[in-house]
């Protein structure tokens, strides 16, 4: 029930800032770490129907840019997709630091059939399915204009037959100042 709840707030939300009503949504900085423990908590009972294991990695302390709700969302939602097109296998969660370009890179890969050129080619386009899939294309339409408003970029690797993999960057957030006295 929670859970139906927490996606019924996000959904309105979402809808809401799409439409250009931001001042609802509170941005700062997002543990990483907390990120991808939510996610895994969510994840694991999800992909047991396609009998699929989540790998969750230990991440560092950073902290990224953004809303905790959206950024949950996005990563179940590419759990979702991974384990849709994941049978008896694995799917694997990772953030890590990338250094001097002041991001966090996020993953999300999977042991799954992979996707073809075709669809490769129109997989942030909104309503675009496979016939596979049968979903309504507007999930990942909707992470790419998230990530993109966040100051991050989204990148998909895929080999048909292998699996795929979803990269995600997203700013550092700087530390927090202490108030001088």
């Amino acid at each position: 029930q929670q859970e139906a709840q927490r996606l019924a707030n996000m959904v309105t939300r979402l809808m809401e800032y799409s439409y250009g009503r931001k001042s609802e949504l509170s941005f700062g900085p997002v543990k990483a770490e907390e990120l991808l423990e939510s996610v895994g908590a969510i994840a694991v009972p999800m992909c047991v129907k396609n009998n699929n294991t989540v790998q969750v990695l230990p991440c560092g302390p950073w902290q990224v840019h953004g809303n905790f709700e959206m950024l949950l969302q996005i990563f179940i939602n590419l759990v979702v997709n991974a384990s849709k097109n994941t049978q008896n296998g694995q799917i694997t969660i990772s953030a890590e630091d990338v250094g001097q370009k002041n991001v966090v890179l996020f993953r999300v890969a999977d042991t799954g059939c992979g996707m073809d050129k075709e669809t490769m080619q129109h997989i942030f386009e909104p309503f675009y399915s496979t016939k596979k899939e049968k979903g309504n294309g507007l999930g990942m339409f909707i992470t790419y204009g998230i990530v993109r408003r966040l100051g991050g970029e989204i990148t998909v690797d895929s080999t048909e037959g292998k699996g795929t993999t979803v990269s995600i960057t997203l700013p550092l957030t700087p530390p927090e100042r202490p108030v001088e006295a």
